[in-house]
């Protein structure tokens, strides 16, 4: 496949806007890799604004971002890692791991911008539905495969309860 280079050509905060040539502009929802001084930051196709331009939304900071630099089309969405291995663990959008362990090898790797599943494919078992509740702050501990137990302060979000597992869908936390 060949690369599929754009233009920075604004930064607005997190808004990013990136210029490709004629017949190159990449899908809505694809990633985007910009090298920013050494550090990736990965932003992701939300618009078509004309003129062979993307309006791109930035997966981190766009702190000293200039104008002129390489966009890189990786060809397809953000996508995050699923599997056992990804159990008791934390991910950021970007499936990276952010409880200070490291990133987990899974056979798979979904789009974050994916259908929804069938209410009744949302079943833990049979005959069971999960139990999902928004929060607004809370505290919680965290089992880790090391065995150790770790606080977290969780601040917005979704929960999860299954019958043997919860999953938080955590706006933002901090471990203590």
């Amino acid at each position: 496949m060949e690369t599929v280079k754009g233009k920075v050509i604004q930064v607005m905060g997190p808004v990013v806007d990136v210029r490709f040539n004629e017949g190159e502009l990449p899908e809505i929802y694809n990633a985007l890799k910009i090298d920013n001084n050494g550090k990736t930051i990965t932003v992701e196709v939300a618009q078509h604004i004309g003129d062979n331009t993307a309006r791109c939304i930035a997966m981190a900071s766009t702190d000293g971002l200039m104008r002129g630099i390489d966009a890189i089309d990786t060809g397809a969405p953000i996508s995050v890692p699923v599997g056992k291995e990804t159990l008791g663990r934390i991910f950021n959008v970007l499936g990276d791991a952010v409880d200070n362990l490291p990133n987990v090898e899974t056979k798979e790797h979904w789009d974050i911008h994916r259908s929804a599943p069938k209410y009744e494919d949302l079943a833990v078992m049979a005959g069971h539905t999960p139990f999902v509740t928004s929060l607004v702050e809370s505290p919680c501990f965290i089992h880790l495969e090391d065995d150790t137990i770790k606080e977290a302060h969780i601040k917005g979000g979704l929960l999860t309860v299954g019958k043997d597992s919860v999953t938080l869908l955590a706006g933002s936390f901090e471990f203590k």
